[in-house]
């Protein structure tokens, strides 16, 4: 299963990689959303060999400010980058 998301700087992706079950994890690349350096905003990618969206979801609602990527986390094929504010 793959899924994209956005994240607000890198320190929620680090603190999402300490609690991901990262056996489970096929790959991962994190990379600028925009390329000019002066915002940290980062796009992320994904894949796990059975972890569900709603199994991401409630681990990423474990992250303290991690709000950004749990409203735009999606499978990569439905991904938009739009912030989903029903989801908390």
């Amino acid at each position: 299963m793959k899924y994209k998301f956005r994240a607000e700087c890198n320190s929620d992706i680090t603190e999402l990689l300490n609690i991901l079950p990262i056996g489970d994890m096929v790959s991962f690349n994190n990379s600028p959303l925009v390329e000019d350096m002066q915002f940290p905003d980062r796009k992320v990618e994904l894949e796990f060999k059975e972890l569900s969206l709603e199994g991401l979801r409630d681990i990423m609602r474990k992250i303290t400010d991690g709000h950004v990527m749990l409203q735009t986390v999606m499978p990569i094929d439905e991904y938009t980058a739009v912030r989903n504010y029903k989801i908390n």
